[in-house]
């Protein structure tokens, strides 16, 4: 991993959707940003869906979001700034998936507060997914077999009905992780995205119901939020469609033993 001081410029020539090429020394320094947790979380916004265009990041190391630059302030910064030897070929884009599943960080505003509170019911089941208070500009989103589920900030929680039956849910950062539910109809399910400060890792975790106690701590200040159907626009569609394929291919490793997942099951069940 590169060393890095003050503030850089990223530039970029945008061919089409995710893929880049990446000019000058700068290079190398992108191609490991991109595969770094730190990776500034609105790059993906940065340059989604710009064919054509010669883009001009500037990034302080520590911050968690970009700023475009116009070329002329641009092209004076890379002046001071030392050139470095490229590397030889584009590393390939690893991140795509992971930034297709954490659709804010390509802009999309999706969720809107939740007023009401879900109850399970004779024909189905509840899931709540929730997020303890931690680093609040860092959003992950959460899908199901059924498509999007939505996107958690710090210490937000989003609840949904389902049938009972088996079910398969995903969420990703740095490496992704995999559960699947086993659910009754009424009964209500409770799932933490534990999120790790050091590596980044994201871990679907659920949540027996001997720890009752320590779930009402847990949800006792949270805010509640939901999907707003009104949101999903043909571009996230055309985003949901590609991670549907993933999830498709995800879920068929597991029942092979070629993935690891947690799972939810009658112990779960509050």
């Amino acid at each position: 991993m590169p060393q890095f001081h003050g503030n850089m410029v990223i530039q970029m020539q945008m061919l089409e959707g995710l893929e880049v090429v990446l000019h000058d020394a700068n290079k190398a320094i992108i191609a490991s940003l991109v595969a770094f947790f730190f990776t500034p979380t609105n790059l993906i916004a940065a340059i989604d869906d710009r064919p054509g265009e010669t883009v001009y990041l500037k990034w302080r190391l520590g911050d968690f979001e970009l700023t475009e630059l116009d070329e002329t302030a641009a092209k004076k910064m890379l002046r001071k700034s030392k050139r470095m030897k490229p590397i030889d070929e584009p590393l390939p884009n690893d991140q795509q998936i992971a930034a297709l599943l954490n659709l804010s960080r390509m802009g999309f505003d999706l969720m809107r507060p939740a007023t009401q509170q879900l109850s399970p019911g004779d024909e189905h089941a509840v899931l709540t997914i929730f997020r303890p208070g931690e680093a609040k500009k860092l959003e992950f989103g959460i899908w199901g077999s059924q498509g999007f589920v939505g996107t958690l900030g710090a210490n937000e929680a989003t609840s949904i009905t389902l049938p009972p039956g088996e079910h398969f849910f995903l969420a990703g950062n740095v490496g992704t992780t995999f559960l699947k539910a086993r659910l009754q109809a009424g009964h209500h399910y409770y799932v933490m995205l534990d999120f790790g400060k050091m590596i980044g890792r994201v871990r679907l975790t659920p949540i027996a119901a001997h720890n009752s106690s320590k779930l009402d701590r847990w949800l006792e200040d949270v805010r509640w939020v939901k999907l707003d159907s009104d949101t999903l626009t043909d571009g996230v569609r055309e985003r949901e469609n590609i991670v549907g394929q993933f999830i498709r291919e995800t879920a068929a490793r597991t029942e092979t033993g070629e993935s690891d997942f947690a799972l939810i099951s009658n112990e779960n069940a509050f």
